[in-house]
């Protein structure tokens, strides 16, 4: 028996003893413990809380643990006892409070008491606590508890015919209640073998260590209103072997796994597993699985887009001629791989919200990625970044918006966040993992300002010597703030955009014929460059103020033209300085040139007469342009006569070189010394040099066309 005070085992006695021992301390009529297979002692003290038995027929246990619950105890007549001082005896650590079994024999006909035998060599330092039943002529228990009879009978034990038990390796030991006890009884119990706690519960499995060694039981039975049951009883004298060669455990090392980095194995990136610290010349086996699935059997594995998001690890198997086989495990880590983050190029104008697409798309296979994605713009022309909102991924895809943004073009870039991992702390097959790694793409976004739209007349007309005006006007969500004409390279004019986007262009003074001009609106932080096309002609005679030539203007010539193609110098006076002066030969119109007056306001101009006028009397006006000042000079052709003149020829094939008609005559032609021509007319010597020169240039000009006529 387990002695509870010292904790230590304390051998069975012969059965003739204990009726000797019994005989010297029970009163007459009192009944010893029965003492079959297994001598029960009964002290007073609490133990540990242990499981529910297995049940003997089947092998199932049930592991419910419970509270002991309140009951009224059984009414019955109190057992009569002799009160006994005693001294109570401390016992180890104890099993846990379980209900008995169901439907287990008993044995109602035995009524136990309750005594302690001591060692042959030890003396009971205290009286023993005596329990008499029933009629045993005992007097009434100052305890007004209640008491009830139980003892245990181990089964799976071997009993030689000197009753010694011997428990069998891998042999399960039961244990079967007996005797009266009350409803809802709670147990508990701790197995020994030596002197170390093995196990609680109502059973225990004899293991390889415990052979040569003996098993004890202490236990503990409780019920409500009743005196607590505490006794200990020796289950097997020895503990043999089952007859096969027990080998010792593998004393297993470590195992690594090359080819993981910080828990994740890349895909595509073989692994291998490395074990160290094992006995020499053990053999391994190789198991890799991904959650909890074989992939694998060799010592290297190569993961494939089946096992993206999986968590890989290997299982080795080491085996030994002088050991159990041994198992450990190598973690590996999540199988996964860098993901395609791809941004679609955006344009859209100022005002208008931007969706900047982004894309995270996995190997063909492969799961679909989830996570958020995160989108940076970074002006190209320098300049701060924004950080745009986080998107979470919706079957791959995030549509990221932004608002406000100013004209220009970004650099577009889009982070991938995984998901974080997150392991099951049930299986490692129920863990879920992203796939991928975080990852990033870069893409452009442009933002244009608002194109106005300019509108101008498609044709202008304008005066000779004349600034020309037209109206123009630019319309849109924004307005620019100025506008160019330009013809060609050269800036015309230019100008403000009014408020409502009206404006005037005035043109300056163009030269006659027609222009292509172009009116354009330059591009600003918010608005794009926009344009249109003006043709401005300019033809017809500036405006002439009044019906009469301008008091104080003068037009004069100091070489008057006689004949149609020939030049004339013509002097204006008395015009607005600056402004430009038209000259025009009537009474057909015929445009001769403009000249700007000068700070004196004298417009000069070197006219030649146009081929085409005709001959007589012409009156030249010029006018300016600006205010319209005009004054006239009155001009008479006359067609030359042609006069044959021989002409010695040195080459015949080049033609004599035309020679210029005898200017016409001119009315009051100014005397020797005087710098311009007058009105009127002269005789005398001046006329008849006048008609010699005419005569000589006719004959000269029929020569020439002889000539061009013979090649």
């Amino acid at each position: 028996m387990r002695d509870m005070k010292r904790g230590r085992t304390r051998r069975p006695i012969a059965l003739t003893a204990a009726a000797v021992i019994a005989a010297m301390l029970v009163p007459a009529g009192a009944a010893m413990a029965d003492t079959d297979v297994a001598t029960s002692t009964d002290t007073t003290s609490s133990t540990q809380v242990v499981d529910q038995p297995a049940d003997p027929n089947t092998g199932d246990q049930s592991p419910a643990e419970q509270q002991p619950e309140q009951q009224q105890p059984v009414e019955q007549t109190p057992v009569e006892q002799q009160p006994v001082e005693q001294t109570p005896v401390e016992q180890g650590d104890a099993g846990g409070t379980t209900t008995p079994p169901q439907d287990t024999d008993t044995n109602d006909s035995t009524d136990s008491d309750t005594v302690i035998i001591p060692d042959d060599d030890e003396q009971p330092s205290q009286p023993v606590e005596i329990v008499p039943d029933e009629g045993s002529g005992g007097s009434e228990s100052e305890d007004p508890e209640q008491t009830f009879d139980i003892s245990f009978e181990p089964t799976g034990l071997i009993v030689d015919e000197d009753g010694m038990t011997t428990a069998t390796v891998g042999t399960t030991i039961y244990l079967l209640p007996s005797g009266n006890p009350p409803t809802n009884v709670q147990y508990s119990f701790d197995w020994w073998v030596g002197d170390v706690l093995v196990a609680h519960g109502w059973e225990y499995l004899p293991k390889t260590a415990d052979i040569g060694k003996s098993i004890e039981l202490a236990w503990t039975v409780t019920a409500d209103g009743y005196t607590p049951h505490n006794g200990g009883q020796s289950i097997a004298n020895t503990t043999q072997g089952n007859g096969e060669v027990i080998l010792p455990e593998m004393p297993t090392g470590q195992v690594a796994i090359d080819g993981q980095v910080e828990d994740q194995v890349t895909l595509g990136t073989t692994v291998t597993a490395r074990p160290s610290g094992w006995p020499t010349g053990t053999q391994f086996s190789y198991r890799w699985l991904v959650n909890g699935e074989q992939k694998g059997t060799k010592q290297s594995y190569t993961p494939t887009v089946a096992d993206l998001g999986g968590y890989i690890q290997v299982e080795v198997t080491g085996t030994h001629a002088d050991y159990q086989p041994g198992i450990r495990y190598g973690w590996g880590g999540t199988v996964v791989t860098t993901p395609t983050v791809s941004v679609t190029n955006t344009t859209i104008v100022i005002g208008d919200t931007a969706v900047v697409p982004v894309t995270v798309s996995g190997p063909q296979g492969g799961p679909v990625p989830t996570g958020d994605v995160k989108v940076t713009l970074t002006p190209k022309a320098g300049g701060p970044s924004l950080d745009l909102s986080t998107v979470a991924l919706d079957g791959g895809v995030a549509k990221v918006s932004a608002t406000n943004v100013p004209v220009g073009v970004y650099r577009v870039k889009a982070s991938y966040i995984a998901d974080p991992i997150q392991y099951s702390r049930v299986s490692i097959a129920a863990h879920k993992n992203s796939a991928y790694v975080s990852a990033s793409g870069t893409g452009t976004l442009t933002v244009l300002g608002v194109k106005p739209m300019v509108t101008a007349p498609n044709a202008v007309n304008g005066l000779v010597a004349s600034t020309t005006s037209f109206s123009a006007t630019v319309a849109g969500r924004f307005l620019p703030h100025s506008w160019t004409v330009r013809e060609g390279g050269s800036v015309l004019a230019q100008g403000q955009v009014g408020h409502d986007g009206g404006f005037v262009v005035t043109l300056p003074v163009l030269s006659v014929g027609t222009h292509t001009l172009v009116l354009e609106v330059p591009a600003t932080e918010i608005t794009q460059a926009a344009s249109t096309t003006v043709t401005v002609t300019i033809a017809g005679e500036p405006v002439r103020e009044g019906s009469t030539p301008t008091v104080g203007t003068v037009l004069d010539t100091p070489k008057a033209a006689t004949a149609p193609a020939q030049q004339m110098e013509l002097v204006a006076k008395g015009f607005q300085p600056g402004e430009t002066v038209a000259f025009y030969l009537h009474s057909e119109p015929m445009f001769l040139g403009t000249a700007v007056a000068d700070a004196n306001g004298v417009a000069r101009l070197m006219a030649t007469i146009p081929a085409g006028a005709p001959v007589g009397t012409h009156t030249v006006i010029a006018t300016g342009g600006t205010t319209g000042r005009w004054a006239t000079l009155s001009v008479t052709l006359a067609v030359p006569v042609e006069t044959p003149v021989a002409v010695p020829v040195v080459n015949p094939v080049a033609p004599a070189a035309p020679v210029a008609a005898a200017p016409v005559v001119v009315a009051d032609a100014p005397a020797v010394g005087d710098t311009l021509a007058v009105t009127g007319s002269q005789t005398g010597p001046l006329m008849a040099g006048a008609w010699l020169l005419l005569l000589a240039g006719g004959a000269l000009l029929i020569v020439a066309r002889r000539v061009r006529a013979t090649r």
